[in-house]
């Protein structure tokens, strides 16, 4: 294992095909790994548009050309295959580091590139052989993030190159792992959000690597059905630089006049406070807090200060996701989704 003062090469990896037809953030996923990694390797899937010429325009991409097993369809096997063998020829040319995945419609904030390669050195310090990282579900819109149980909190996207741990199952995760990191650094996933046509075009085709002729006829209903019970919270925080193109037609709610937190500032990072709306101000006095509509609070307060305050102070952000698995958000995030809650921005946008 590498000491603390090593700084080893990083690699990414992932799989792509027909990412136009669908309208995955794929080039915008690339350039954040390549802009992390040291090298990508792309298992390029044969696609019947110009994903490939895409891709070729962005530098720091190695292509491994693929062939899709059309009869590989059952619980979406054919994604952890072909991310394995993306995986797989990463290993053959770097004996050791780590290997960064990603999927294309995910993307990482440039911000936090720091902070995911401060990880990755405390990761090997502490002899793991992988870093889990916190997800950002973004539902139908880039203002809200989706939250009921089924939404995974985090996941494994980062792996030792001298390690066995594969890609498995529809390669939402990794297998093999014996010790994993957990960073607060975050991967923002885009998915559910494109253009309508192909996102509809993308579930109808990929619902086939997952099942049967018979099985797909009752999906249409299953998805509905499922979509209209999904638990969501306002999100202004910060996209990645590279999604500026697709965000540009986003636009905050008007926010209220004056914003007040009750809390003491000081528990939070200089850097965090750097970039808060300079006009919002901080105060520790009750009574002055009761005054203001447009009142934050970042901490979880005893129901009966709620009660006391006509319930001024509730609010519906809760401290995680809610998946069983899910870790308490950190408190600089809990604030910017209370913020958000409130129409306040918190983004680089």
């Amino acid at each position: 294992m590498p000491s603390s003062s090593q700084t080893e090469k990083v690699i990414g990896f992932t799989i792509l095909r027909n990412g136009v037809t669908y309208d995955y953030p794929f080039r915008e996923s690339l350039k954040s790994l390549t802009g992390l990694c040291a090298n990508t390797f792309l298992a390029l899937g044969n696609s019947s548009d110009a994903t490939e010429e895409e891709v070729k325009k962005i530098e720091g991409i190695q292509i491994i050309p693929t062939i899709w097993d059309e009869n590989l369809r059952k619980s979406g096997l054919i994604l952890s295959q072909q991310t394995n063998i993306a995986l797989e020829h990463a290993k053959k040319q770097y004996a050791s580091g780590w290997a960064f995945y990603l999927q294309a419609d995910e993307v990482l904030l440039e911000d936090e590139y720091e902070i995911i390669s401060r990880d990755l050195q405390r990761a090997n310090v502490e002899g793991c052989d992988s870093v889990s990282f916190r997800y950002l579900h973004f539902w139908q819109s880039y203002d809200q993030i989706a939250i009921s149980r089924r939404w995974y909190p985090q996941e494994i996207r980062a792996v030792r190159l001298d390690s066995k741990i594969k890609s498995h199952g529809d390669a939402q995760g990794f297998s093999g792992a014996k010790k994993t990191y957990y960073s607060d650094a975050h991967i923002y996933h885009y998915g559910h959000v494109r253009e309508a046509n192909a996102y509809e075009k993308k579930k109808q085709d990929f619902h086939r690597w997952w099942h049967s002729d018979e099985e797909m006829k009752n999906m249409s209903k299953k998805d509905q059905k499922r979509e209209k019970g999904e638990i969501l919270l306002a999100y202004l925080g910060k996209h990645p630089k590279c999604m500026n193109n697709r965000i540009k037609t986003f636009k905050n709610e008007p926010r209220p006049k004056e914003i007040l937190i009750y809390g003491d500032k000081n528990n939070f990072s200089k850097d965090f406070l750097a970039e808060l709306d300079k006009s919002i101000q901080w105060t520790n006095n009750l009574s002055e807090a009761k005054k203001f509509s447009g009142l934050v609070v970042p901490e979880t307060l005893p129901p009966l200060w709620i009660r006391l305050f006509n319930q001024k102070l509730q609010s519906k952000v809760p401290t995680k996701m809610q998946s069983p698995q899910a870790r308490e958000w950190t408190k600089e995030f809990q604030l910017i989704l209370k913020l958000s809650e409130k129409g306040v921005s918190y983004q680089n946008v």
